[in-house]
């Protein structure tokens, strides 16, 4: 989800060529806005997210800035796979937009 397109919706033309083409193991959904649900491999969920947002960034130049998890301290779950690899995983996404 790139959060960036605000109230734009999912329609928005900056994400028409991903919408069309999106990578392997990904289909464009309406969450409000444009978003992608993946399921990708990767030897783990965190390296599964980092190759996806370097692909859509390199193939379509959209940041993806947010796996859609509101409050992730509400997140359980054991191991890197779980609950808490998606929480980390957003709180990685997240912090990389912020770092420009």
């Amino acid at each position: 989800m790139d959060e960036a397109f605000g109230t734009s919706g999912f329609d928005d033309a900056r994400c028409a060529r991903l919408r069309a083409h999106p990578p392997e193991g990904c289909v464009p959904v309406d969450w409000g806005s444009f978003a992608l649900k993946c399921e990708r491999p990767g030897t783990t969920l965190l390296d599964a997210v980092t190759d996806t947002v370097a692909e859509v960034r390199r193939e379509h130049g959209v940041d993806l800035d947010s796996l859609g998890i509101e409050k992730p301290e509400e997140w359980f779950g054991e191991g890197k796979d779980g609950f808490k690899g998606e929480a980390v995983a957003h709180l990685r996404v997240i912090r990389r937009r912020s770092a420009g």
